[in-house]
């Protein structure tokens, strides 16, 4: 057929929109992953500053920070996985509570340091959340049943 483009899977999304989507998709998440392994690694390390300075005992903050790193590795394995779709609408929905949870303690406890910090951390979250979830809609991926118009 003449003039036709070429389309992919049942979201009848052009090829090539869809080869952009999962770029950005992979290219999101594996940077997900890298700030995650750093957030883990610094709230490891600085858990008694951190603890200080938004209102939590290192203990709490140690622990978030494990938790951080393993689930930085599920998101670095995410991220090269076949099926992207799957991987990144769990990060992004993950990304989304994440910004709700650190805005929602920062508005009740913490220096303001702390709280700053929190909001810059709300902020990275949101801003992966958002490449997230562009990728998913433009790949016509998003939503209920896995599908979302534009």
């Amino acid at each position: 057929m003449e003039g036709a483009v070429a389309q992919t899977g049942s979201t009848g999304r052009p090829a090539d929109e869809v080869a952009a989507a999962e770029a950005l998709a992979r290219r999101a998440l594996g940077l997900d992953a890298v700030w995650c392994t750093a957030v883990g690694v610094g709230a490891v390390v600085g858990g008694g500053s951190i603890g200080r300075a938004v209102d939590l005992p290192a203990g709490v903050v140690r622990l978030a920070g494990a938790a951080t790193l393993g689930w930085a590795a599920a998101v670095g394995v995410w991220s090269v996985a076949e099926g992207w779709e799957a991987g990144t609408r769990r990060v992004a929905a993950a990304n989304g509570a994440a910004v709700v949870a650190l805005l929602g303690h920062a508005a009740v406890r913490g220096t303001r340091s702390g709280r700053v910090g929190i909001a810059l951390v709300a902020g990275q979250a949101a801003g992966f959340a958002a490449a997230q979830v562009r990728a998913l809609v433009v790949a016509g991926g998003a939503g209920p049943g896995g599908v979302i118009s534009r």
